[in-house]
């Protein structure tokens, strides 16, 4: 039996190639009006806490194609602006203002930070 060995490169290509069988696609990419404070990650960390229900940022990155520590970053932003619950365990949940953001429900310029 021959043993094979791999390059990093060589393992990434075949980890992006087959990655699409094991994952299933997410309508994470929908255009939607966004407060100015907000990023277009913020819209896809959105759309994938609303499918998976109660989620850690590590997975978050790894399912929408994104550094798990830049997800935590804007996952604590998101939260410290009532579109996401963080409970004590690290894991986050959608609250109600973040389901009528995604469905679009309310104006964008009701998220806006207060600076005062």
């Amino acid at each position: 039996m021959r043993i094979r060995y791999f390059s990093i490169v060589q393992m990434r290509r075949n980890y992006v190639k087959w990655r699409g069988l094991i994952r299933k696609p997410l309508p994470y990419r929908i255009m939607r009006e966004r407060a100015q404070w907000m990023k277009p990650t913020d819209d896809a960390i959105l759309e994938y806490v609303r499918d998976a229900r109660e989620v850690p940022p590590a997975v978050i990155g790894r399912n929408i194609d994104s550094h798990p520590n830049y997800v935590g970053q804007r996952c604590r932003i998101l939260s410290e602006n009532g579109l996401l619950n963080r409970a004590e365990d690290g894991y986050y949940s959608l609250t109600e203002l973040g389901k009528r953001y995604l469905d679009e429900e309310i104006d964008p310029d009701e998220l806006e930070i207060d600076e005062d």
